[in-house]
């Protein structure tokens, strides 16, 4: 008899463990599964976190606004003898600068040929203090230019050509544009904004500049340098000119002209 209960509290106690056994499985796996979701949504809030510092879109935007104009994107480059140029720009933006390096990182001192020419969309043009160099045809047809601001320390004197070879041929609004020689530039080159347009009747391919401004720097003033820009009537600062050579104004239409550059003009 004692040994029927024992046998039967043993097979009790037997079923009991297995019961718990199979129980046991159960709740690791539920709670297996709860850790696994935990941290996937850990790992979810960590991705947001880290698509948070993210530079915003406006942002981006924004800034690829502000550097229109002179990313180096934007040209095309070339070498010649040493002298790295601009060759073309291929840009959109109306506000254009001038770099001063290529992407090679090498110092731009030149403007190529035809590198603007008829990019009539254009309005506002610097060039920087490195560049020595503006060839033939560079901005010729440009109609839209407003405001032209030249930085370039000492560009080279340019060379008379005919008809659209010259670098400002048929250059500038019809509503006028502003040339700014800015602060260290020393000299403005002969025959810089020259064209052979001698009877403006005849045809309006004159360079269109209405107002020059010259900056205290300036001492010296080559010849031709605004002939036959028929639309210049003002001219502001250039105290400090010390020379100015032949035919610098021929052909102008100055009715505001500084005393200082008249006691020096030849």
């Amino acid at each position: 008899m004692k040994r029927r209960i024992a046998t039967g509290v043993l097979a009790m106690l037997t079923s009991l463990f297995i019961a718990g056994t199979a129980y046991m499985p159960a709740a690791a796996e539920g709670s297996e599964g709860t850790k696994a979701e935990e941290v996937s949504q850990s790992e979810n809030r960590i991705a947001e976190d880290d698509a948070d510092e993210t530079e915003p879109e406006a942002y981006v935007e924004e800034t690829a606004v502000e550097n229109a104009g002179s990313a180096l994107s934007d040209f095309e480059y070339g070498e010649d003898s040493g002298v790295y140029y601009i060759t073309n720009y291929i840009g959109t933006s109306p506000t254009v600068t001038v770099p001063d390096k290529n992407p090679d990182g090498n110092p731009i001192t030149g403007i190529g040929s035809d590198c603007f020419r008829d990019k009539t969309g254009i309005t506002d043009v610097t060039i920087p203090e490195g560049i020595t160099i503006i060839n033939k045809g560079a901005f010729s047809g440009c109609t839209g230019i407003k405001t032209l601001t030249i930085n370039a320390r000492e560009i080279r004197d340019f060379t008379r050509y005919e008809d659209s070879r010259m670098a400002f041929y048929n250059a500038g609004s019809p509503d006028g544009m502003t040339v700014t020689f800015g602060s260290g530039v020393k000299r403005i080159p002969a025959f810089m904004f020259y064209t052979n347009v001698y009877d403006k009747n005849s045809s309006k391919n004159y360079c269109k500049i209405s107002k020059l401004v010259i900056s205290d720097s300036v001492t010296e003033m080559g010849n031709t340098a605004f002939t036959n820009c028929w639309d210049l009537k003002e001219v502001e600062g250039g105290s400090a000119v010390k020379t100015m050579e032949s035919w610098v104004f021929a052909n102008t239409g100055l009715t505001k002209y500084p005393a200082s550059l008249k006691a020096v003009e030849t």
